[in-house]
């Protein structure tokens, strides 16, 4: 039998605040979608008045937004907005990476340290947006964080072992099935990666790569960091104090290089219910009253304005 602790699915959400301290406003808009001509509206609150945003989606799904007025609470069905896209007038500048130069690229991009030879070609919202210092207001989203971890041990892997990374591990893999493979000290490996990834020899080259990328946005960018990774098992024999101080009782810990927890001002877990989420603090900074898998209905309201006290603007008139 096993007799582990139940596996939490969910997803941890972590932010870093470096801004200037100056008061922060964040806009209160409702939206509204209508099912059967597929467009997205935002609702005037005064008056119910609508205003189309405009038509999205994708084919064979309900696309949009709906409100339950009865519980207050927002769903959301899809997730494509596009007039957030610089070539609709708005000012949400993505950079897919699916490789580790990507990666690179991405933060060169943030932190204006690219080539005249790599800003050739690039698009002209990207370059019009590069030309612009980032500001305290700004905000800088990692979504999976957890997959730059992955992408810089595959890269790591083919670069030096000139192996796809999934062979080179399979191939560990049956080596140690094998007892062929053993440790320095003899003993079969308890790991595939552990053992298919020396100590000293890679992972420290490894975490050095890793470091040239995660450690600018976290002390060099001037702004709001967001970072959304996967959750990972904690084993409860883990000897990592600080890992065990933050996550031990939840038994699940961040996804990616083990130093993520530390890198962040703000830990949220969000654990998906039947139909809600739910949300639980698992640190903060002070003063900020703790969540306890409460029930998500607006992490805006919840705590963006209710404990972090950002400010929402008056109307005007």
């Amino acid at each position: 039998m096993d007799k582990r602790s139940p596996a939490i699915v969910g997803t941890f959400l972590m932010i870093l605040c470096l801004g200037s301290g100056s008061e922060l406003y964040a806009e209160a808009i409702l939206y509204g979608s209508d099912v059967a001509t597929r467009k997205l509206y935002t609702i005037d609150t005064a008056n119910a008045s609508t205003t189309e945003v405009g038509s999205f989606g994708v084919g064979g799904y309900i696309a949009g937004l709906a409100y339950d007025a009865d519980n207050d609470i927002m769903y959301m069905m899809e997730t494509q907005f596009p007039r957030l896209l610089p070539e609709n007038g708005g000012n949400v500048y993505v950079h897919p990476a699916f490789s580790w130069p990507e990666y690179k690229h991405g933060i060169k991009w943030i932190t204006h340290e690219l080539t005249a030879e790599q800003l050739k070609g690039m698009d002209k919202y990207l370059l019009y947006a590069y030309n612009k210092p980032i500001e305290p207001i700004d905000w800088v989203v990692t979504d999976k964080i957890n997959n730059a971890w992955k992408t810089v041990q595959s890269y790591f892997v083919t670069n030096v072992f000139g192996d796809d990374p999934g062979e080179y591990f399979l191939m560990v893999r049956k080596e140690i099935e094998a007892g062929i493979r053993k440790t320095a000290k003899g003993a079969q490996p308890a790991s595939t990666i552990t053992e298919g990834l020396d100590g000293w020899k890679d992972w420290s080259v490894i975490n050095k790569l890793y470091d040239d990328w995660i450690l600018p946005i976290v002390y060099h960018v001037k702004c709001h960091v967001y970072a959304a990774t996967d959750v990972d098992h904690l084993d409860k024999g883990s000897k990592n104090i600080e890992m065990m101080q933050l996550f031990g009782e939840l038994g699940v810990k961040p996804g990616g290089q083990k130093s993520l927890g530390g890198q962040h001002h703000s830990i949220f877990l969000f654990i998906p219910g039947r139909d809600r989420w739910f949300i639980t603090t698992v640190k903060d900074r002070a003063n900020r009253p703790y969540f306890k898998k409460a029930p998500l209905i607006s992490f805006y309201h919840q705590y963006l304005v209710a404990k972090a006290r950002w400010l929402i603007p008056k109307k005007a008139g």
